[in-house]
C-alpha cells in the first residue's frame, strides 16, 4: 500500500537526516513536492510517496541538514566589495603586497577617479600586523584619492582622500568617531573610526549604481549558495528596491530579511525627529512573503567594535590616551527614541553592543521601551551581546524575550586584533554564548562578513582562532547546539520557525548535503566539513559534483529500495 499524503516528485533517500525536529531528530529520507517537505522518515516508508514520473537520488550516506541561516551578515556589502570596482587583496600577506595591488590599479585608473579597496580580506593574516597610513598610500597612489575600510569600523584613507572630505590637522572628532593623529605632528594619519568614517568619509564616496547593487546581491547569493546558506538576513545596506526587483523577475536564489538603515549616519538626528525617520522606512517587520521580506532595523549601533567598544574599564590607553573606555555611536536619548518609534510601528529592534557598558546601555533602552509599549514577544535582538555578561544582565535579556546574535567567524579571524586592544581576558569573553544559554537567553548564529556557517559552528565548539590558539574555552557549546544557532535558532530569531530551520513534512524544501556528519565527527575536522549540495524551495541551487542529476525514476527505486544496483 501507498503511504498517505500527496505524491512526491523528488524524493532523497539513503542520507543521515538531521532534522532539527525534537519529535524526529533522525531520518534516512525525505520527500519534496514543490518547494516543500511531504515526507521524513526511514527509506522503505518514503519511497512509498513516490508520485508518477518522480525523481529518486540516493545521497550514500552523506548528512543532511536544514538549510543555514545566516542571522546576521552584511551580505550586500560584502558582495559589493567582490567585484572589480574594488582592489582586491587576496593573496596578500604585508603592507608591500598590498601597496602593488593599489599601484597597479592607479597605472589603469584615471587620474583624479576613486580608487576603493576591498575589505573582503584575511586581516590577521598580513605578515606586518598592521595596514598602511596615508603617506604610504600616497606613494601607491599619488593622483588618486584612495579609500578602503577594515572590519568595517575603520576605514583608511590616502591625503588626496582627506582633501575629498574637507579633514585635516584642524578638524575635530565629531562625536561618536575619532581621527588617528600623527603623535608629534597632530597630522591626521588616514586612518577613520566608527563616526569619522559614518560622518566625514563614506557620505563622500562616489555613489554605488543600483546595476552594481544587483550584481553585488547576486554574487554573493551564490556564494552563500557554496557555503550552504539558504536564508540571509542583511544588515544595513538600504537595497529593498534593488531586492524587490530581483524578485519580480524571479531572480532571488536564496531567501533574504531586508534589514533596515541600521549601521549608516541616518539616525544621526535629533530626538524629535526620530519618529519621522522611522515612518519614513516604509511596511513593518514581516512585509513581504517567503523570498524577501522586511526586517528589523539593524544593526543600530550603541557602540564601535575592535578599537572603540564601550566599556566600564579604561582599555587601549597606549594607543588612544588615558581613560580610553570606547565610543558611544548613539546616545541614550537617540537610541531610545529610534527603539520606542520602532515598537509603536512594528519594527524588530537590533542593536549592536561590543562592550560591557554598552550591553547594559541597550538593556536600559530596551527595558524603558517595554514599560511603555511592550516588547516581551518581539524578538529584538542585540548584536555581540558585550563581554562579561552578568548574572542580572543574562535575566534581563531572557526576560525581555532578547536574542543574542553572535558571530563566531570573527573570532576565528580576528581575535588577534581583540586581544591587542581590549587584552586577552576581555577578548577571551568576546561571545560569551554558554553563559547566555545557561541563563535560558536564545542565540542566533550568523557571520558578518559572509563566512562558512560550518566554520562558524567549529569555532563555536572548539573556540581556536585561524592560528590553532584557544579563545575563551569556557564558553565553548556543543555541535548540536551550535547546528541549532544556524537552524532552528536562527529561524526563530526571525519570525520563520514555521517554514523553516528544520525538516519537517508541511515546511519549506531548504536543504543542505554535507560530505560528514557535523554531530559525529572529531571537533577537530567540524571546519573540514563540505557542502555537497544546497537545495532552496525543492530547488537544486548549488551541485558541483551533480549529484542531483544521477536522480533515478521511482520506479526503479521501488524496486530496489535497498540501493543495491546503484552504479
Amino acid at each position: 500500500m501507498r503511504a498517505p499524503g500527496p505524491d512526491a516528485a523528488l524524493i532523497v533517500r539513503g542520507a543521515r537526516v538531521l532534522t532539527m525536529d525534537p519529535d524526529r531528530p533522525r531520518a534516512t529520507a525525505l520527500a519534496i513536492l514543490g518547494e516543500r517537505v511531504v515526507a521524513v522518515g526511514e527509506d522503505r516508508e518514503v519511497l512509498g510517496r513516490a508520485g508518477p514520473g518522480a525523481r529518486v537520488v540516493d545521497l550514500g550516506g552523506r548528512t543532511v541538514t536544514p538549510g543555514f541561516i545566516d542571522a546576521h551578515v552584511h551580505a550586500a556589502h560584502y558582495g559589493l566589495y567582490m567585484l572589480p570596482r574594488f582592489v582586491q587583496f587576496e593573496g596578500c600577506r604585508s603592507v608591500d603586497d598590498l601597496l602593488a595591488r593599489v599601484e597597479e590599479r592607479a597605472r589603469v585608473t584615471p587620474p583624479g577617479e576613486w580608487i576603493l579597496g576591498s575589505p573582503n580580506y584575511p586581516t590577521d593574516l598580513v605578515e606586518d600586523s598592521r595596514f598602511p597610513d596615508r603617506w604610504e598610500l600616497d606613494r601607491a597612489a599619488p593622483h588618486h584619492p584612495f579609500f578602503m575600510r577594515v572590519r568595517g569600523h575603520l576605514g583608511v584613507v590616502n591625503s588626496r582622500a582627506l582633501e575629498r572630505f574637507g579633514i585635516d590637522r584642524h578638524t575635530t572628532d565629531p562625536e561618536g568617531g575619532y581621527l588617528f593623529r600623527d603623535p608629534s605632528t597632530g597630522e591626521p594619519t588616514g586612518w577613520v573610526l566608527d563616526n569619522a568614517l559614518f560622518d566625514l568619509a563614506l557620505p563622500h564616496l562616489p555613489p554605488t549604481p543600483g546595476e552594481q547593487w544587483r550584481e553585488a546581491i547576486l554574487t554573493m547569493s551564490r556564494h552563500l549558495l557554496q557555503l550552504g546558506v539558504t536564508t540571509v538576513v542583511n544588515q544595513s545596506a538600504d537595497v529593498w528596491p534593488i531586492l524587490e526587483d530581483l524578485h519580480a523577475r524571479g531572480e532571488l536564489p536564496v531567501r533574504w530579511q531586508a534589514n533596515l538603515r541600521g549601521s549608516s549616519n541616518y539616525f544621526h538626528r535629533p530626538p524629535e525627529e526620530i519618529p519621522a525617520a522611522v515612518e519614513a522606512l516604509g511596511p513593518p517587520t514581516g512585509h513581504g512573503d517567503r523570498w524577501l521580506w522586511v526586517g528589523a532595523i539593524g544593526e543600530l549601533h550603541a557602540d564601535g567594535l575592535v578599537e572603540a567598544p564601550l566599556m566600564h574599564e579604561p582599555f587601549a590607553e597606549d594607543r588612544f590616551g588615558p581613560g580610553w573606555r570606547g565610543l558611544l555611536r548613539h546616545p541614550p536619548e537617540v537610541l531610545e527614541a529610534v527603539c520606542r518609534a520602532a515598537a509603536e510601528r512594528g519594527f524588530q529592534m537590533e542593536v549592536h553592543a561590543s562592550g560591557d557598558a554598552a550591553l547594559e546601555l541597550v538593556l536600559d533602552v530596551y527595558e524603558a521601551v517595554d514599560r511603555r509599549v511592550g516588547i516581551r514577544d518581539r524578538r529584538w535582538v542585540i548584536t555581540h551581546g558585550g563581554v562579561f555578561p552578568g548574572r542580572r544582565s543574562v535575566e534581563r535579556a531572557q526576560e525581555l524575550g532578547v536574542v543574542v546574535a553572535t558571530q563566531q567567524p570573527v573570532i576565528w579571524t580576528q581575535s588577534h586584533y581583540y586581544r591587542r586592544y581590549w587584552g586577552r581576558r576581555r577578548a577571551d569573553n568576546l561571545f560569551a554564548n554558554r553563559t547566555w544559554l545557561e541563563g535560558g537567553v536564545r542565540l542566533n548564529g550568523g557571520s558578518d562578513v559572509g563566512l562558512s556557517p560550518l566554520l562558524g559552528m567549529a569555532t563555536y565548539v572548539n573556540r581556536r582562532n585561524v592560528f590553532g590558539e584557544e579563545v575563551g574555552v569556557e564558553e565553548a557549546i556543543d555541535p548540536e547546539r551550535a547546528l541549532r544557532l544556524y537552524t532552528v535558532d536562527a529561524a526563530y530569531s526571525i519570525f520563520r520557525e514555521r517554514d523553516l530551520g528544520s525538516l519537517e513534512e508541511g515546511k519549506l524544501a531548504d536543504l543542505v548535503v554535507l560530505s560528514d556528519d557535523p554531530l559525529s565527527v572529531p571537533p577537530e575536522r567540524l571546519s573540514q566539513v563540505r557542502v555537497v549540495a544546497t537545495l532552496v524551495g525543492g530547488r537544486v541551487a548549488h551541485d558541483p559534483q551533480g549529484l542531483f542529476s544521477e536522480a533515478r525514476e521511482a520506479s526503479d527505486a521501488l524496486d530496489d529500495p535497498g540501493g543495491r544496483r546503484k552504479r
